[in-house]
């Protein structure tokens, strides 16, 4: 049991949000010649392996109290549910979490190694300050509103930027302009998964985006950040029958109506937006 309870802990599917984001970085690279080998491949991506452990174990501990109250998480929200089943404790998820965390930073200093350069620490390093920021005193900004901006900055900004930094690309039009585009759509799927969380969060005085503006308006301004970067991604090299299959997927879910949290409704809203949204990265990824 122990075994499973971990393994539900890990949250695996969520590994997909930093591997592509990865991913677009490295590919954008490889784009502009400057292929990264295979080593470095597999040093980048353990860092991700690491990095997403350490948020999803980080976030069960610090969000306990709110994921008591919640009794409408989905599959996209509301944390892996092994620390307020009692299926592992908080000690045990800190320990891991500090784990999780060094061995990122080991990570970096092996990719430090490899490629020469004294900065991929100095990287590692803001990665772990923009989670203790999101969830943990004295910001814990994820309960002042800010949860999603630092989600745009770490999964839009942070992980791109630095898969292209270690390849040596160049920070140029061609490099950046696709990892600016995603933007708009990394921000409408970190506000679409505080739907869900919208009673548990408002009695536990955390002022999510849903919490602040509304389902409606929340889902109003998901589905144009996404439409919108589906449809600016067209001018790029992006692969554009997987952009319309993006787009597709967040016309769709707006001809759902009302979708209260708890609802099944709601989840396959959300499955469409953040299918939507990985999407828009895998079209960038697989561009010509």
């Amino acid at each position: 049991m122990s075994a499973v309870a971990w393994l539900q802990s890990a949250r695996l599917p969520s590994q997909l949000y930093l591997a592509l984001s990865i991913a677009v970085g490295w590919r954008l690279a490889a784009a502009a010649g400057h292929a990264p080998d295979a080593t470095l491949l597999l040093l980048l991506h353990g860092y991700g392996v690491a990095q997403q452990l350490f948020i999803v174990w980080a976030n069960d501990v610090a969000d306990q109290a709110t994921d008591r109250a919640n009794t409408t998480a989905t599959p996209f929200s509301g944390g892996s549910r092994v620390l307020v089943g009692g299926k592992l404790s908080a000690a045990a998820l800190t320990t891991a979490y500090r784990a999780a965390a060094v061995t990122a930073m080991l990570f970096t200093v092996l990719l430090a190694l490899h490629t020469r350069s004294p900065l991929p620490p100095l990287f590692g390093l803001a990665g772990l300050a923009l989670l203790q920021a999101y969830s943990f005193a004295p910001l814990r900004l994820s309960y002042r509103g800010g949860g999603a901006w630092l989600q745009v900055a770490g999964l839009g900004l942070h992980l791109p930027l630095f898969a292209l930094y270690l390849c040596g690309a160049p920070f140029n039009a061609g490099t950046l302009l696709p990892i600016l585009l995603l933007l708009p759509a990394q921000f409408g799927c970190a506000i679409a998964t505080t739907l869900p969380d919208e009673p548990s969060d408002r009695a536990t005085g955390k002022r999510s985006f849903t919490v602040a503006n509304g389902a409606t308006r929340t889902t109003v301004i998901a589905t144009l950040c996404l439409a919108a970067s589906a449809s600016l991604l067209f001018t790029t090299t992006a692969h554009r029958p997987l952009l319309l299959a993006a787009l597709a997927l967040t016309l769709k879910q707006g001809l759902l109506g009302r979708t209260p949290p708890g609802s099944g409704a709601l989840t396959l809203r959300l499955f469409l937006l953040v299918g939507a949204a990985l999407l828009l990265q895998l079209a960038v990824v697989l561009g010509r």
